[in-house]
């Protein structure tokens, strides 16, 4: 009976041990925690410009020089074209090569001709401005063109001089037809006409994408164009632009 007692308390005793053992605390085992996802952001079209609110042309030098590059006074560009966006626009390269400009020209003039009368005549030049600079205004809604350009007035190519710069005023005009007879032997070969017509600039982007103010693309920018009176608003309902015409109205 004692034998079998003690059997039975060793048993216990054993079976007690191995409980006690795989009790012990076990750090569970956890699954990996996933992020949650978040749909991307959607940028709405407003946030891109949606328009070329204004082109500005603005002289910086407009008159005579024996150079086809730079003026008397020092300027190596002889104007800006300012385009206004709606909204801010980043740009991420200024190079000049990506902005095209082009200027049309109209002149009537009166030239002397055989020493005897005057010939009502009108000249027209399609010019191409060199760009020489880009840079965009503090509040990066503006992209601000700086561009030369020149031409041997009435194609008078033999001369010495240059009228440099765009025909904006009556100031310009008569300027160049300054310069035209400066480049003839005979004095007054040409003189003003009643009817004078301000240059037209217009310019074209073909560049990289440009983004908006949050660094989204806007796709809907690529390939923009536009057109604008030298210091004048367009005028629509005008086959040219005179110069001293109200908004909107021809002479």
């Amino acid at each position: 009976m004692k034998k079998s007692l003690w059997i039975v308390l060793a048993l216990s005793t054993i079976l007690a041990m191995f409980i006690i053992a795989g009790c012990q605390a076990v750090a569970p085992v956890t699954s990996p925690t996933v992020a949650p996802t978040t749909a991307p952001t959607t940028v709405p079209v407003s946030a891109c410009p949606s328009a070329v609110t204004t082109t500005t042309i603005v002289e910086l030098y407009s008159g005579y020089s024996a150079s086809a590059s730079y003026s008397p006074d020092g300027y190596d560009e002889t104007f800006e074209v300012r385009i206004t966006f709606d909204k801010i626009v980043n740009l991420y390269s200024l190079s000049p090569s990506y902005w095209k400009l082009a200027v049309t020209r109209v002149v009537p003039y009166n030239q002397l001709l055989g020493g005897l009368a005057y010939v009502a005549k009108t000249h027209t030049a399609a010019l191409v401005p060199t760009v020489t600079f880009v840079e965009q205004s503090t509040n990066l809604k503006t992209v601000i063109l700086y561009a030369t350009v020149a031409e041997k007035p009435l194609l008078t190519t033999s001369g010495l001089w240059y009228f440099l710069g765009l025909i904006c005023s009556e100031t310009d005009y008569n300027n160049y037809i300054l310069t035209a007879n400066a480049n003839v032997a005979i004095p007054y070969t040409y003189t003003a006409s009643t009817t004078k017509y301000a240059d037209v600039v217009a310019w074209a982007y073909s560049g990289p994408t440009i983004y908006n103010e949050l660094g989204v693309a806007c796709p809907d920018l690529c390939g923009l164009t536009g057109e604008e009176c030298c210091e004048l608003p367009i005028c629509t309902t005008c086959t040219n632009c005179p110069i001293g015409a109200a908004i909107g109205t021809c002479q």
